[in-house]
Order: structure tokens, then sequence, then C-alpha cells
């Protein structure tokens, strides 16, 4: 009597091509500088705070300013310093100046305002404070005034007037649940609050409010977020981390780039004309993730994948003691365009291929790059039949094209 195959291999038969999205790793920002708060003016990102989770506190809260160039990376660290360390901040670009909301450090409010001026490199915090404790609340600019979103006293919404310098909290808020340790961008007319699985739009002078009907796979707190006026560009909440996601705010659509950057939770992120510059995240493992930075640029279309069998084959045989037909089958895919992800065999009614899982749902979340790949299953069924057939189904990974079925094909079974 022979047992039947328990093994599944997944093997890559081909190489792999390099990514239609432009991503460059540049000069790391100093250590400690997650969870700090970004800006992007016509030639630099500058980040302001931050965590350093290899220091004691309260010095692990940073007072320090970042000026990172849009074009080379290169990284300066500014005279100027912030009021007090601060991380979990937000901030907005005027066109002029930077404003910095919030924040949690030794002995803040989270109420704070504090103005940066590039152009003099010099620092003022307001007499005036915020209505309400923003730490952890994002902002979003309209290009006219600011609006601070949520943070640890609830979802309130207020409006910050850079001409006045005043702030007042809105009659409305958001949604219950919504504003605490999320993030926030301006996109197509409307502020967009991320994070906790879910994509909110809100009008913040109504209160008019809406969530996207697509769900992030893995969003924990303040994931990365940049805009570039119409569409979102989300890091660190796929299903493997490494992804990144964009959201069409007009079509409601979102989609996996084909590009991926190691970019964790707790990361800063923002537009710098036609690209982003990410960086950093809260999860240190290796270390050197906590200041990694990227620049990215995005294919302006995804391609739609393609999928096809080009081979299936059975190794069969019937079980003496259960009558049953058992054995290995293995299926050749070919992967084209750009990758697939969560991909699932379906056989035709009389051998039902088992798979059996060697690591927590390999197949559901792997993804499967452009190339070919022999996939091997364990068939274990009651049913033989002269004629087996299969069809490869995968997630495009775009709300567009949605799940992906390849065309029929078929083997004669050998017993």
């Amino acid at each position: 009597m022979r047992a039947a195959l328990l093994i599944v291999t997944l093997l890559l038969v081909a190489s792999l091509p390099a990514s239609a999205d432009s991503i460059v790793q540049l000069e790391a920002l100093p250590p400690g500088m997650s969870s700090g708060a970004s800006v992007a003016t016509q030639d630099a990102v500058y980040v302001f705070g931050g965590y350093d989770a290899w220091q004691t506190w309260p010095s692990s809260a940073l007072d320090t300013i970042a000026r990172v160039d849009a074009q080379t990376g290169a990284v300066t660290i500014m005279n100027a310093r912030l009021p007090q360390g601060l991380f979990q901040a937000s901030a907005v670009w005027t066109g002029e100046k930077a404003y910095i909301f919030g924040g949690t450090g030794q002995n803040v409010s989270g109420r704070g305002i504090v103005e940066y001026d590039p152009a003099t490199d010099t620092v003022q915090q307001f007499d005036a404070a915020l209505p309400v404790d923003a730490r952890g609340a994002s902002a979003v600019w309209n290009g006219h005034v600011a609006y601070v979103l949520g943070g640890v006293d609830g979802p309130a919404i207020v409006r910050f007037d850079p001409a006045t310098k005043v702030a007042t909290r809105l009659a409305h808020d958001l949604p219950e649940g919504y504003g605490l340790y999320e993030s926030g961008a301006w996109a197509d007319g409307a502020a967009y609050v991320v994070g906790q699985e879910d994509i909110l739009r809100v009008d913040p002078e109504t209160g008019a409010a809406s969530v996207s009907k697509h769900h992030l796979p893995n969003a924990g707190w303040a994931p990365a977020l940049a805009s570039d006026g119409t569409r979102l560009y989300i890091w660190g909440v796929s299903s493997r981390g490494d992804e990144v996601m964009r959201y069409d705010a007009a079509k409601d659509a979102l989609a996996i780039m084909p590009g991926r950057t190691i970019i964790l939770g707790g990361s800063v992120a923002a537009w710098a004309g036609d690209h982003a510059l990410v960086f950093g995240g809260t999860s240190c493992a290796p270390q050197d993730y906590c200041n990694r930075a990227y620049s990215y640029a995005p294919q302006a279309v995804v391609p739609k994948p393609s999928i096809a069998i080009k081979e299936i084959h059975y190794n069969l045989y019937r079980d003496q003691d259960s009558g049953k037909v058992k054995g290995e089958f293995a299926v050749t895919v070919n992967v084209s365009n750009a990758p697939v992800y969560g991909q699932q065999l379906l056989a035709s009614p009389t051998i039902t291929p088992r798979l059996e899982r060697t690591t927590r749902d390999v197949f559901e979340l792997a993804r499967l790059e452009v190339g070919e790949y022999r996939l091997f299953y364990v068939v274990d069924s009651p049913t033989p039949g002269p004629l087996a057939c299969a069809r490869f189904v995968a997630d495009s990974g775009n709300s567009e094209f949605g799940l992906l079925t390849s065309d029929k094909v078929c083997a004669l079974v050998g017993q």
C-alpha cells in the first residue's frame, strides 16, 4: 500500500522582472525619526520631530527638523529646533510656511501650534492653542485653511486659518471611531482619513462623510500616506507589508502597485511634485527600518495582469484500502504584465486537488510576480475520471480588474 503525498511546494522557475515603478533607497534619516510629521515644499520635504525608540524618555521625543532634498534625497538637519521634542504630531504646508499641530512629548499638552518658515529657518510657537488635544490627529490643507482631524479627545474637526492664526472647533465631528492614530490627506476636493482598515472621505466644512467600499487588508495605526491631488498612495497596509497601495479618489478604486518598499507602520510620507518621499516606521527589525528613506515614482497606468495554465500533469495511483485515487497533481502557470495575489485552483469535479499548507495561508497570501511557476498539489479523490480539467483563479490586486480566471486546460488522467 502506498501513502498519499503530503508535501506542497511553490517553485519559481523564471526570473523576476524589475518593477515599472521607480524606487530609490535614499540617504537614511537620523535614527529615531519615525512617527514624525512631514510636509512637502517645491524642492524639499521637511520632517518634524519623531520618536527614537533607542533613547530613554524624554530624550526619545525629538525636536529636530530634517530637510530632505526632493531630487537628491540629501538630508540636512536644520539649525532651528521645535520648542519641545514631539512625535505623533501632524503638519501642513501653506505654500510659504509649515504648521505643526499637537504631538506627544514631555510636558506637551497636545494643543500646541508651531509655525516653521524654511526661508529663514525660524520657529514660532503661538500663544493661541488648539481647542482639543491633537495628539495622534491628522491634518490636511485645502489651499486656504488647515483642518486638524481627530486626536485623543475624539473625532473633532478643527479649522485653522493661518491668516488670522485662529483655530476653531467646528460644530460637527468625524464619524465616531475615526481620527485617532490615522493619516490624513487632501484629494479630489475632500479630506481623506486612512487607517483602521478604512478609507474615509469627509467634507470638513459640512461633516458629510462616506466610507470607501474597499477595506485595507492590514491597516495599522498611522500608515504612511501621500496625495498627488487626485490619488492617495499608502504604505504599510498590505497583507505583506512591503507593498504600495494606490487609491483613486474619483473612481473609488484601490490597486496594489507593482513596486515594493519595506516601510512599516508609523512612517511618514509626502508628495514632492511627481514622486513621493517616504520615511521610516516604528517596528524596527532590523533597526535600520526605522530611518529608511525612499523616493517612489509610480508608473502612470498599472497594467492588467494575465494568467494562463501552460500544462497540467497527474501522477496518480489507486489506494487499495480506501479505493480512492491519490497522488500528485502539478500545474504550470504563467503570470504576465503584472503580479497577482491570492491564487486558487479550480479543478474538475472528478479529481479535487487538496492543498497541504506548510505555512500560514501560503497560497491565499502569496504574491506571484511576473514569471512562470509550477504549483504542486496533493490529490485525494473518491471519483476518478478519464479526463480532468483545471482553471487558475487569482486576484489582480486592482479593484477595477477584480478576479482573473485562466482558460480551462484538460488532460487525460493516467491510472
